[in-house]
């Protein structure tokens, strides 16, 4: 009995180290980043449902106090290549969106690849995303400004439980100048970051 209780504590030692540890480390890395004067995010995600045979788009934008401006779900049909719909997520995201008079915009992708892809300049027109790439920086021209920046899968849970909403949805779902509940406490957790 007193070598559980012992072990118990032991147990409760080694989380509260690793809890006070890691809390700040882990804020700091998923945690909201104050954007540059003008500028807006918008946050993207891109998951597949293999089961389904079917992928999803969940967009985010929002300003620099953290309104949201915009939120967005789509389904996507017949896409199994991960790298493809997370691609796909950053045209799909900057399609919402170029319309918007928006000058001066951050990207976020936690998705590392898309996001080193996106910021070489080197474009390599063999590559199996060569297209969609293509459409992506074509529209990038429609900004003064756009900056593509990795963010943790922590940091980009808005995006990422839209994107999972996808499943649900037949073509598209979009929300202006407001939110579904269903995102409600990513949001309410983001905030917090």
């Amino acid at each position: 009995m007193s070598s559980t209780i012992e072990h118990a504590i032991l147990m409760l030692h080694l989380f509260k180290g690793v809890t006070t540890q890691s809390g700040p480390v882990l804020n700091s890395f998923c945690a909201w980043k104050a954007l540059p004067a003008d500028f807006l995010k918008l946050n993207v995600d891109g998951p597949t449902f293999h089961h389904l045979h079917k992928a999803g788009i969940g967009a985010v934008l929002r300003d620099q106090a953290r309104k949201v401006l915009m939120v967005a779900s789509k389904g996507e049909r017949e896409v199994v290549d991960p790298e493809m719909i997370e691609f796909l997520a950053v045209l799909r995201g900057l399609q919402f969106v170029v319309y918007m008079s928006i000058s001066q915009l951050i990207i976020e992708s936690d998705c590392l690849f898309v996001v080193s892809q996106l910021n070489d300049s080197e474009f390599v027109a063999i590559s199996p995303w060569a297209s969609i790439i293509a459409d992506i920086r074509h529209l990038l021209f429609a900004f003064l400004d756009v900056k593509i920046s990795h963010v943790s899968r922590l940091g980009n849970g808005v995006a990422h439980k839209l994107a999972r909403h996808a499943w649900e949805v037949e073509s598209i779902q979009m929300w202006w100048e407001g939110f579904s509940n269903f995102i409600s406490q990513a949001i309410w957790l983001d905030s917090r970051l």
